[in-house]
């Protein structure tokens, strides 16, 4: 697994020119953006609207699932996997280099054991990681609560930029599969 906030922050940090063209855009871009939304149901009911600057510091990402065959031919020989990536609602690029592949897990790999199941480990560490990005700051525990990045904790993350998840794309299949939603038949 990449963690989301160690990606956005590497980016930042040593991309500049990725970050532009990949995540942030410009201020312009993110300023349209929420715009866009203010009216909408999501934006008011969304914490984003309480925190200062986020017209132009907050970057909305979206969560992309899905599974997809990679070995075998035909349904019932194929093997599958689950896939998870990011990318940002602020700029249109080349899939390629806009879509962040985070996690990716052979189905028939996946251990469902109480205390290691796979997936509710991987939620763990994804949603720690989505609050470090929301807060934008270097953290000083990790998603198991135990300390981390003495000396560093409490620093800005991203140069003050922030990101905060505001949509999840999955097909029905995926999104009854890996996060318990309703049935789709």
């Amino acid at each position: 697994m990449i963690l989301p906030h160690e990606l956005f922050a590497a980016i930042y940090e040593h991309y500049p020119d990725m970050w532009n063209k990949i995540i942030y855009g410009s201020a312009e871009h993110c300023k349209k953006f929420w715009c866009s939304v203010r009216k909408g149901a999501h934006f008011l009911q969304h914490p984003i609207r309480t925190r200062e600057g986020f017209e132009t510091k907050c970057v909305p990402l979206k969560l992309h699932g899905d599974g997809t065959p990679v070995t075998g031919l035909g349904k019932g020989w194929s093997k599958m996997v689950d896939i998870f990536s990011l990318s940002s609602m602020l700029v249109y690029s080349c899939p390629i280099l806009h879509n962040l592949l985070i996690f990716l897990l052979f189905q028939g790999l996946q251990c469902v054991r109480d205390g290691h199941h796979t997936l509710n480990v991987f939620y763990r560490k994804l949603v720690w990681s989505f609050q470090v990005l929301w807060e934008g700051e270097v953290p000083g525990f990790d998603w198991d609560n135990k300390p981390v990045n003495e000396g560093s904790a409490g620093n800005t993350l991203m140069g003050g930029y922030f990101m905060c998840l505001w949509a999840l794309i999955c097909d029905l299949d995926h999104g009854w599969k890996q996060y318990k939603m309703p049935n789709p038949t």
